[in-house]
């Protein structure tokens, strides 16, 4: 049978963060070209309201295809780069909101990926106590209470 593979904290909040910031991208497109259709008799305005539209699908579907598909089969290196290009550009060129929503995610992709974050833990063990469970990827003792490694967000069992 075939499994899906298991997603961290991170990682969910990673991918929902992403799409919030598409879903805000999305809106300003609709507002561009709402813009266009509402000046339709000025051409000048309609040609730039719907160059810009455009250019802003154009954007949705690289961050969809680059970042976002990336996410959900889970290959979070992979999807680490392009999601924090996306969000500087999308913070100086195409939406200030939407680009944090992005730098966000590229934040929590950091505790996404646990091999990224093996070689830290590895830097500052921690010591192993009684009633603890212990990372089966990072090695980090945990509080029992934890569902979710403190170390590299690993779903804990």
């Amino acid at each position: 049978m075939n499994q899906a593979p298991r997603v961290s904290h991170s990682g969910n909040a990673a991918k929902i963060l992403t799409l919030t910031g598409l879903a805000l991208q999305a809106a300003q497109v609709g507002v561009w070209f709402l813009v266009g259709f509402y000046f339709s008799a000025e051409p000048t305005l309609r040609i730039i309201s719907s160059f810009l539209g455009g250019i802003g699908i154009l954007w949705l579907l690289l961050v969809y295809v680059l970042s976002y598909r990336r996410m959900a089969t889970g290959d979070f290196a992979g999807a680490r780069t392009p999601t924090l290009v996306f969000a500087v550009l999308s913070v100086f060129t195409v939406s200030l909101l939407s680009g944090l929503f992005y730098v966000l995610a590229y934040n929590e992709l950091d505790g996404a990926d646990p091999g990224r974050n093996r070689s830290q833990a590895m830097l500052q063990p921690t010591p192993i106590q009684f009633g603890s469970k212990v990372c089966p990827i990072c090695t980090r003792a945990n509080p029992l209470s934890t569902t979710y490694c403190q170390g590299c967000g690993f779903a804990l069992a």
